[in-house]
This record gives structure tokens, sequence and C-alpha cells, in this order.
């Protein structure tokens, strides 16, 4: 654990000799293939992080865990072919996509799965194109949703339920609901940052093709209110009542926000 802390502060020389030193002492302790597996995942040592993670699996506990790791592990492999851009190789890609699908589906399977590996899951499927799977597994992480305790993993959900109705179903009124929900919650992490960036999207590409669009333009109200710019959002949501002007949702944003201006 310290080993993993001094690598995020950039002490790599320490960190290294730390999980090294871990690893030869006590190489099945579980906490310790988590933790050194987790430091050379995130040092991008993909295929140093796999193996102490298959040996995790070989224990025969906490394979959920171990097996939602190993799936990390791989998407990045896919991320990093994808990134190959035009040089990039499509079946190599799918082959790492099918394995993290399968370390995902061993996860869930089970008794307390993480609730982010059926989030994963989903959307790894419907990139497969398998779109009967992957609805079955966003119906799953819904289900689950009101038990999830940690805000960040209900963040996640919102976001890859968006995404999925965004790219993948072609409704765009789901995604904006998915997105506001994360968006909503108050951690300011990766996932809130991509719902609101999905969000702004959305209604710059409609006030493009129509500027009068009221509802593009309270939803920037609500990107810029979540964002703490409480003047940029009242003026928003002015623009947003000067289209459409009996919206009684829009008239109270807009008066919580003078109200809070003064």
């Amino acid at each position: 654990m310290l080993g993993a802390k001094l690598a995020a502060y950039k002490k790599y020389e320490e960190a290294e000799s730390l999980v090294k030193k871990a690893l030869e002492n006590d190489p099945d302790n579980p906490h310790i293939i988590r933790h050194s597996g987790k430091y050379l995942r995130d040092r991008n040592r993909l295929d140093e992080a796999i193996d102490v993670f298959e040996r995790g699996l070989k224990r025969g506990d906490q394979l959920s865990s171990f097996n939602y790791q190993l799936a990390l592990c791989y998407k990045q492999k896919m991320i990093a072919e994808e990134c190959r851009r035009r040089f990039s190789n499509r079946e190599e890609v799918r082959k790492w996509r099918r394995i993290c699908i399968s370390h995902l589906e061993e996860s869930v399977k089970r008794k307390r799965p993480f609730v982010r590996a059926w989030a994963d899951l989903a959307l790894l499927c419907a990139e497969e194109g398998d779109m009967s799977r992957a609805e079955e597994a966003f119906q799953q992480c819904l289900e689950k949703l009101p038990e999830v305790e940690e805000e960040k993993d209900c963040q996640t959900i919102h976001q890859r339920c968006g995404d999925f109705y965004l790219y993948h179903k072609k409704n765009e009124a789901q995604a904006i609901a998915h997105y506001t929900k994360g968006l909503l919650i108050p951690l300011k992490k990766y996932n809130w940052r991509q719902c609101a960036k999905k969000l702004k999207q959305i209604a710059e590409r409609r006030l493009a093709k129509n500027r009068g669009d009221g509802e593009a333009l309270a939803l920037l109200g609500q990107v810029a209110r979540a964002e703490g710019d409480r003047k940029r959002a009242a003026e928003f949501y002015e623009k947003a009542l000067n289209c459409d002007k009996d919206n009684e949702e829009y008239l109270s944003a807009l008066c919580e926000l003078r109200l809070e201006l003064q």
C-alpha cells in the first residue's frame, strides 16, 4: 500500500523497491496481489500485472476482484491498440475486448459482483455488437443502483448508461437523463467531467442547428451551475426562458440562481 501511495506521488524508485519486497516476502497474500497488481497496471506494465492477478485467480479466493482487475488490464491493452489510429489492428482490438468480456462475465457471476463490472460489461458487449446482452447487463446495473453506497460507482453507471444510449441506441433523451443524473452527483471526478462534457456536446450540437433550442440552452445552464459558474448559468436560463416563456423548470432555476447571486 505504501508503494502504491509513493507511486501516486511519482516516487517510483522507492515504490518499486517496496512492491518488489512485498511480492518476494508474501507472494500469495491476496492483499499484496491486489495492491501490487494495481501498481503495475497503473505503471502500464500490463503483462506483469496480468501475471500477478492470474496468480491470485489460482488461489481461488477474491475471484470477482481479480477477474475484474484482469478485465481492466485487457481493457487498457484494447484502448492502447485503438489509439494507434489507422495503424491499429482490428482483430487485436477484438481479441482484447473478448478476453476483457470473459473476465467481466466471471466477475459478475460471483455472489457480490462489482456493480462497475456490470456497467463495463454492458458497454463492451454493445461495442461487440451484442445488444441484447448489453441491455440485459445495463438492466442489472440499474436494478442494483439503490444498493450502491459509493457515489463514484453510481456516477460510473450513469455515465456508462449515457454513452450506451447516445452511441449505441441513438436515444439522445435517455442519454441526457443519465448524464444529468451523473452530473448531479457532487463527486467531481473523471466520470463527472465526462457527463458534463457530453451534455455540453449534445447542447452545442443542437444549438448549431437551432439557436432557439430552449432545452439545449437549459442544459448548458445546468452544466454551468454544476461547475459553480452561477452567473453564466443564469444567462443560459434567461435565454432558455426567452425561447420557452412558460417553462416553470427554467423559471425556478433562474430564480434560485438570482437569489444565490445576491
